[in-house]
């Protein structure tokens, strides 16, 4: 990106989505705005690209199939899982990859790192995504099956 489509993304980010944190720090920037990756790219394609189902019907739903991937309860999440948002249509709309679990808190809100549209990457409470941008259904986490046991 240009250094004036940086400043024009990071300012949209300030406007957009940022007042949807509810406390300092539950937002951490992570990596500032690309259009090299999507969410999907970065937790499928390790940043390699975009995954978009706008090109290709549930693609992301091809891909947890092929990869085993099965729900996992909030309660048995662990990091390396991911989160999947959807819209109440069942189409994903963002996803992101559990990076840390606090324990001992309760109720549980495992800490994600994805990446927001063309804004950049963002560590983050599953919880804290903004339903307006990122779907109205209920987020899940996945595992997927070489990671059992």
């Amino acid at each position: 990106m240009s250094p004036d489509h940086v400043a024009l993304a990071e300012r949209q980010f300030e406007g957009i989505i940022k007042p949807t944190a509810p406390l300092p720090g539950d937002l951490i920037k992570r990596r500032g705005p690309s259009h090299d990756y999507n969410c999907h790219g970065l937790t499928f394609l390790v940043r390699r690209g975009w995954l978009d189902d706008l090109d290709h019907p549930n693609a992301v739903d091809l891909v947890l199939a092929d990869d085993g991937y099965r729900e996992v309860p909030l309660n048995e999440t662990q990091p390396g899982d991911i989160v999947v948002y959807r819209a109440r249509s069942r189409l994903i709309l963002h996803t992101g990859i559990v990076i840390w679990m606090d324990k001992g808190e309760r109720p549980r809100a495992p800490w994600v790192l994805s990446k927001w549209g063309s804004f950049g990457e963002y560590i983050h409470r599953y919880n804290n995504v903004s339903q307006k941008i990122w779907g109205d259904g209920a987020p899940c986490f996945m595992r997927e099956a070489c990671d059992e046991g």
